[in-house]
């Protein structure tokens, strides 16, 4: 069903006052809009410092609730040809899902005061008002506060859903804002933690770092080099002596789709994640959190396939490709981890002030008072290393009614053996090098820093000074000019001592950012839809190992979500395929393609409107280490699938039997 959007507002409207107080580093900001590190910790030298509990971890996933047909975000959408969808305004609506876009989480905990959780987004980007949302709707649900304690991260998918950040500027990335969508979206992300503590159970915590070259390469060229880092920290959490939950962070800025493809995808990253799940005998639940991927593209490595492959699009091939790649590289540092049951976990979240005065710039540098994006140039080139000396005066600048991010924040902990920073944006790797050796020489951080980047804010993107005067595509993504990445880095740093070192703030934290009003939305209302649950195609009566089986059913409005297709192997009875890891062979993986054809067409009758939700469903029978219990060729087949009924409920379809021929 809709959510209900009276009661989450409600709930959000008076949450907001609680979690400026409750949370851990903010203070009463009713005398004062900052609080001081002093107020905002609380100390009482009277009280006993808790202790840690035993260690306790548990994970969940869910669907991102983002209706096939919403415009994605990153890339922006002028100039592209039309796709209309109820979903999408100003941006061309998807028709495909490849990877259905998810949620993901991992939470660790020793107790109140020793807990870490992660959670991994398919989006473009998490900012702060998102964050505190769902702080304050699971404050709400459970009685937790987890403002010190979360890290949302964002795979920085360009294939993801827009229309999730509020601003007019913002709305050329991202289409415009969508109320309804907004409130669905924190309420699975909160539904999804609470259902991470509800399987807290006892385990054991390994960390490792490996070193993983050939998936990511640097796309940078203006700044003369070719360098990549390598690092990929690990988080293996065991149950029973094997590996249940796997969290990898790495640098890939996740964007092989294009915004002409109309796909809603996990893109990249879901690609890996997939392939490295499949290594496993068992279920093993994996997340890949993105790192310093401001200028970090994915790789393409080359991969010879057992035998002939079904023909998909290079670029979807290519995520495959990539996955498998990947997987076959962890296979040792997987068998290797060595995990305790009493790691070490701990985290402090800092706000910061930023604007043009906090950074410090005199009157004739970057002069836009509520800071500028897309500082452009056609100097800039990659034929050699050009600095443009009047860079900072070729922005647009935002407007004072919708400026640039004023203020930000960090999450700082340790975890294991491995320390901990989070970063609000797209750092280069340059930057990110420096900010860790920073923290090593300045606070004594552990020789290996866990960097989440695009996590629990975004601020554009982040470089080296002396790199922004180079011009190019990253430097215009900075929304405060070329001196942002380097204060960014002052503000960490200091936040990380007063964690790490109990070291005063030379700052005073802002509040928590406002949560966005929300009481101009209506709630959506789906199209009547016609026919759900019958099969409108049957699949061919026969099929080649490496072919591509296809069939269609008549479905639900997408707002209700896609329906999940199964492949089922007749044996006695027709059981659904699994694979190598136990886990089903479902349409919401990357062996499928899920596509939409509404009758009559979105661009035909507008909406509300009646209409056959036509969904076709594309099953790729050979794919790069397709990780199946046991080989699809020579063997009778059908399609099961749970299609939403529109009411909250699902109805269950069956194909015709087909054939998968052996040759």
């Amino acid at each position: 069903m809709p959510p209900a959007a009276a009661p989450l507002r409600l709930a959000l409207a008076l949450l907001v006052p609680a979690l400026a107080l409750a949370g851990c580093g903010e203070g009463d900001p009713a005398d004062d809009d900052t609080v001081s590190d002093d107020d905002a910790t609380g100390d009482d030298d009277t009280t006993p410092p808790p202790e840690p509990g035993p260690f306790m971890a548990g994970s969940a996933e869910a669907r991102l609730p983002a209706p096939l047909g919403i415009g994605t975000a990153g890339f922006n959408g002028i100039g592209q040809g039309p796709s209309p969808t109820p979903y999408a305004v100003s941006f061309p609506g998807t028709t495909r899902i490849h990877g259905h876009p998810g949620i993901k989480v991992l939470a660790l905990s020793r107790g109140a005061g020793f807990e870490l959780v992660l959670v991994r987004l398919d989006m473009v980007a998490v900012r702060e008002e998102l964050r505190g949302a769902v702080v304050a709707e699971v404050l709400a649900r459970t009685g937790r506060d987890l403002d010190d304690a979360l890290v949302i991260g964002a795979t920085h998918t360009h294939s993801g859903p827009g229309r999730f950040i509020q601003g007019a500027l913002y709305e050329v990335i991202t289409d415009r804002f969508f109320t309804a969508f907004y409130e669905r979206l924190v309420d699975e992300i909160a539904g999804a933690i609470v259902a991470a503590f509800d399987d807290l159970a006892p385990a054991e915590l390994g960390t490792t770092v490996v070193d993983l070259a050939g998936a990511h390469e640097d796309r940078r060229c203006e700044d003369g080099l070719d360098y990549v880092n390598d690092a990929m920290p690990m988080l293996a959490v065991s149950r029973e002596g094997r590996i249940t939950d796997l969290a990898l962070v790495y640098a890939i800025h996740g964007t092989v789709l294009g915004v002409s493809d109309l796909t809603l995808s996990q893109d990249a990253s879901g690609g890996i994640e997939e392939k490295v799940e499949q290594s496993f005998d068992h279920p093993v639940r994996v997340m890949l959190l993105n790192s310093w991927a401001g200028d970090m593209s994915p790789g393409d490595p080359e991969r010879t396939p057992e035998g002939p492959l079904s023909p998909v699009p290079s670029d979807y091939e290519r995520m495959d490709r990539l996955g498998a790649f990947v997987a076959d590289a962890l296979g040792p540092a997987l068998s290797g981890i060595t995990t305790t049951a009493e790691p070490e976990i701990a985290g402090r979240s800092f706000r910061y002030p930023i604007s043009r005065a906090e950074i410090g710039y005199g009157e004739e540098e970057f002069p836009y008072e509520w800071g500028g994006v897309y500082c452009d140039s056609p100097d800039a080139t990659c034929d050699e290393v050009t600095n443009i000396e009047d860079l900072d005066h070729r922005c647009i600048p935002f407007p004072e009614t919708s400026p640039g991010p004023l203020q930000s924040m960090f999450t700082v902990g340790r975890v294991g053996s491995l320390d901990f920073v989070t970063w609000g944006g797209e750092c280069t790797t340059g930057l990110a090098e420096k900010a860790i050796a920073t923290l090593q020489q300045a606070s004594g951080a552990a020789d290996d820093v866990v960097f989440f980047g695009y996590a629990n804010d975004y601020m554009g993107y982040q470089l080296e000074e002396e790199d922004w005067w180079h011009g190019g595509y990253e430097a215009s993504g900075s929304m405060w000019g070329p001196r942002q990445g380097e204060y960014m880095l002052e503000r960490l740093v200091q936040s990380f001592a007063a964690w790490k070192e109990g070291a005063e703030l030379p700052f005073a934290q802002p509040a928590p950012a406002p949560l966005y009003d929300l009481t101009g939305g209506e709630p959506w209302v789906p199209e009547e839809a016609t026919e759900v649950g019958t099969i409108a195609e049957a699949p061919a009566a026969s099929y080649g190992p490496a072919d591509i089986a296809t069939f269609e059913v008549n479905g639900a409005d997408p707002w209700w979500g896609a329906p999940r297709a199964f492949l089922q192997r007749e044996d006695g009875a027709f059981a659904d395929v699994l694979l190598g890891n136990g886990e089903p062979l479902d349409s919401d993986s990357y062996a499928w393609f899920v596509d939409l054809a509404p009758e009559p067409g979105y661009a035909d009758v507008d909406y509300p409107s009646p209409r056959r939700f036509a969904w076709r469903f594309s099953l790729a029978l050979a794919r790069h280490a397709p990780g199946l219990d046991t080989p699809l060729a020579g063997g009778t087949f059908r399609f099961r699938v749970e299609v939403p009924d529109g009411d909250g409920g699902t109805v269950e379809a069956f194909s015709d039997p087909f054939e998968v021929r052996a040759e």
